[in-house]
């Protein structure tokens, strides 16, 4: 009896942790996508990823290590700026740096497909 009450805390906590790596990750969004605005960039949109049971371990630049906790979020934001494109990744570790696009191929194809997206599936590669 004993192992099935500790098997059960296990899987609760583990769950708990996914729950606060989603939280975490949401929040950095939150502020991000609200840091856009404040700058009047209106034209952003967003991609989720994450995989369930799923434990990642980074080494960041500072020699820091990150770990996510059994479930692996990153989310991926584009926006445009003064006629330029970037992107910048978000995931369990924080915020990464944003890079610029070689060109705003991204933007048109989510433009011209933007009620498919919306309303269908993206089917896997």
């Amino acid at each position: 009896m004993k192992i099935y009450i500790l098997l059960l805390f296990l899987l609760v906590s583990s769950m708990s942790f996914a729950q606060n790596d989603e939280a975490y990750v949401n929040s950095l969004i939150s502020e991000f996508t609200q840091s856009l605005k404040n700058r009047n960039i209106d034209t952003f949109f967003i991609t989720e990823r994450y995989c369930l049971g799923k434990t990642r371990i980074f080494t960041l630049e500072n020699g820091r290590m990150c770990t996510s906790q059994g479930t692996y979020y990153e989310v991926y934001v584009f926006w445009q700026e003064e006629g330029k494109s970037f992107i910048k990744k978000i995931d369990n570790c924080g915020l990464l740096s944003s890079l610029e696009l070689a060109n705003d191929q991204i933007f048109a194809f989510v433009s011209s497909n933007s009620k498919d997206l919306k309303q269908n599936t993206v089917k896997k590669i």
